[in-house]
């Protein structure tokens, strides 16, 4: 037995001579290409092919076949055969995105996923519940997301017809400044706006009678009997309570500046009832800026409230001058803080964290800073 040696082969013909729209050379060099290969002769070796197809040459296969980018922005990130790759259509549809998480709960949103003006998403059942809550706590409305309102008419598909009703009725009644109820106190259903003249309102609801000027039963043209209303005024001028010039509820500072902001969302001068920005009134007074200063040194830090901390009155003093020049928080950025506490809007107890102001220190649950503050 012989063992033949490698055999040498013929110089492959340089891709560069070969013209794809010569039709009769490229199948020609393909083929004897094929016989150098194989070491057969040209003129013996037969051509196989099915019957009544024709050849099929390399430039030809090379042209059928189907080239991607893997860096392609919407690629899969499985792995596939070669098989499928090949076969995949160039123009195929991206897979459906992933579903986006809710603002409210943090739940991945399996439904509908509704876009808040501001760029959040939040599925049905949290945006229900957002105009629900809208429609009973007037510190709500109107619905909004990181200060951006909400437009009715685009989200009312998601709402029903009986939610987006009862919200209507209420958004008629917040939207009156000077509102006039029933008083009948077991009853208290809106009537409309005041008047400056005695008119009455009648109620639906309990079937009576209110004056559209004192707001107090009915009583004919007979001049309204004020001696109420002078009660109620002297003890709030001896609590320091002011009436909101825009709602005429009665409002009490706690403690901060004399910028307010009623639930009406009217901003006023606590001093004077004037519109904010508008009168010569002093924005503090110097033990409310302490205060406030001592409650934001102790949201940041509560040890630092230890009255053993020789620090606290300094950081107090440092946080004070910081309140002169810059003391109306906008709570543009909140820091995720974990434990649990209660909010300081809606004074709701979490059990396993809230969020904290980066400006002013407030802790606040996730549903008042993005829909009420």
């Amino acid at each position: 037995m012989r063992v033949k040696g490698p055999r040498t082969l013929p110089p492959l013909p340089a891709l560069a001579e070969v013209r794809v729209s010569d039709s009769n050379r490229a199948p020609l060099l393909d083929r004897t290409m094929a016989f150098s290969l194989s070491g057969q002769s040209p003129a013996a070796a037969p051509v196989y092919s099915a019957p009544g197809s024709p050849a099929i040459s390399i430039a030809d296969l090379v042209g059928n076949l189907s080239f991607y980018d893997s860096d392609e922005e919407n690629s899969s990130p499985q792995a596939s055969s070669s098989r499928t790759a090949t076969s995949r259509p160039r123009d195929a549809k991206a897979p459906a995105k992933s579903p986006q998480d809710c603002v409210i709960c943090t739940d991945p949103i399996r439904g509908s996923q509704i876009r808040a003006p501001c760029g959040h998403y939040y599925d049905a059942t949290c945006l229900g519940e957002l105009f629900r809550g809208a429609s009973v706590d007037e510190s709500l409305f109107p619905p909004r997301c990181c200060n951006q309102q909400f437009v009715v008419q685009e989200v009312r598909r998601f709402l029903g017809e009986k939610l987006y009703q009862s919200f209507q009725t209420k958004a008629l009644e917040f939207g009156t400044a000077n509102r006039v109820y029933c008083h009948q106190p077991s009853c208290s259903a809106f009537l409309g706006a005041a008047t400056p003249t005695p008119v009455a309102f009648y109620c639906t609801e309990c079937h009576t009678n209110t004056c559209g000027q004192c707001k107090q039963n009915s009583h004919g043209s007979r001049p309204c009997e004020t001696e109420r209303d002078r009660e109620v005024l002297a003890l709030a001028e001896q609590e320091g309570w002011r009436r909101c010039p825009g709602c005429s509820h009665l409002v009490e500072l706690a403690h901060g500046c004399y910028h307010m902001t009623c639930r009406c969302r009217k901003q006023f001068c606590y001093l004077c009832g004037a519109d904010w920005k508008t009168c010569g009134c002093p924005q503090w007074e110097e033990n409310r800026l302490l205060n406030a200063a001592a409650v934001r040194v102790e949201r940041q830090n509560p040890r630092a409230a230890n009255p053993l901390n020789v620090d606290f009155g300094r950081l107090v003093r440092e946080e004070a001058e910081r309140l002169r020049t810059n003391h109306d928080c906008q709570h543009q950025y909140w820091r995720y803080r974990s434990g649990g506490g209660r909010c300081e809007s809606c004074s709701f107890m979490l059990p396993m964290y809230l969020f904290r102001c980066a400006g002013c220190q407030m802790l606040a649950c996730n549903r008042c800073r993005r829909n009420r503050l």
